[in-house]
């Protein structure tokens, strides 16, 4: 008597997608009414005929799927009991989720900051351990922070009253806590105004002042930071006090996309 075949079924199987690169994901779509690329005379065929080449068309979607199934099965990657339960394990940790009260932004070391109106928290980024917070002293409306190398942060805040002014607000770590060390009123100062026109003809043609807008808050090296705006890019620096005042201001880059340093005093700017 002839024993029955035992077909051992695969188990915990995970299909890597690009092992499936060489399969065109047009050929399968889950349109009935494909069958008219098949039959030209599939518009002057009656309701019966009609049903007939799509039942057929389904029949051959259904099969190209199997085939694709079938082929994405031969590729797959097996994972054993132990690495399932460790992976499961991984992915189960609550530090690996966390839930920030305000915009997320990227710090030295790989530091998350959470900017809110009323303040801005730091995690670790290893654990999402909350390090320390900060409190304004006032509400704010912060679109960028950086820091230093010597661990100063730098928030630009747009100011509410005048939306396209703003506020550098620099903090400066003692005694593991953060303080205000220079409050700095930003806008386009330095800069000769520049205006947008509209209208076709010169009756109708009207002259409207570009607001100041920052694009970007860039960390350069030495301590020192990038304003990018319409109207031009700002650097500002540390100097004798150990404070920070303004040290370049160039108004021939605009709508710069980029900035690479290279060195100290070189840098590509990408416009």
């Amino acid at each position: 008597m002839e024993k029955e075949k035992v077909v051992d079924e695969p188990k915990n199987e995970i299909i890597i997608l690009s092992d499936l690169k060489e399969i065109n994901q047009y050929e399968i779509q889950e349109y009935p009414l494909l069958s008219q690329k098949k039959d030209h005379n599939y518009f002057e065929a009656s309701d019966e005929e009609k049903n007939k080449l799509d039942e057929e068309r389904k029949k051959e979607i259904i099969e190209k799927k199997n085939k694709l199934k079938n082929k994405s099965l031969d590729l797959h990657y097996k994972i054993d009991d132990q690495k399932k339960k460790e992976l499961e394990s991984s992915f189960a940790q609550i530090k690996l989720k966390m839930n920030l009260s305000g915009e997320p932004k990227i710090l030295a070391q790989g530091k998350i900051a959470s900017l809110s109106k009323e303040s801005c928290i730091i995690y670790d980024s290893t654990l999402f351990k909350k390090l320390i917070e900060i409190k304004f002293e006032q509400e704010v409306n912060p679109n960028f922070v950086i820091e230093l190398d010597n661990g100063d942060l730098i928030f630009a805040c747009a100011n509410s009253d005048l939306i396209y002014n703003y506020d550098l607000l620099i903090y400066r770590l003692k005694d593991k806590q953060y303080f205000l060390l220079q409050k700095i009123k930003e806008g386009g100062l330095g800069f000769p105004a520049k205006y947008y026109i509209t209208g076709h003809c010169s009756y109708s043609r009207q002259y409207h002042k570009l607001d100041y807008k920052l694009s970007d808050l860039k960390k350069i090296s030495g301590n020192r930071f990038m304003l990018v705006s319409d109207y031009g890019i700002k650097m500002y620096s540390l100097n004798e006090k150990n404070e920070y005042s303004l040290v370049l201001l160039n108004e021939e880059l605009s709508d710069i996309k980029m900035i690479h340093e290279i060195n100290e005093n070189k840098f590509i700017f990408g416009i």
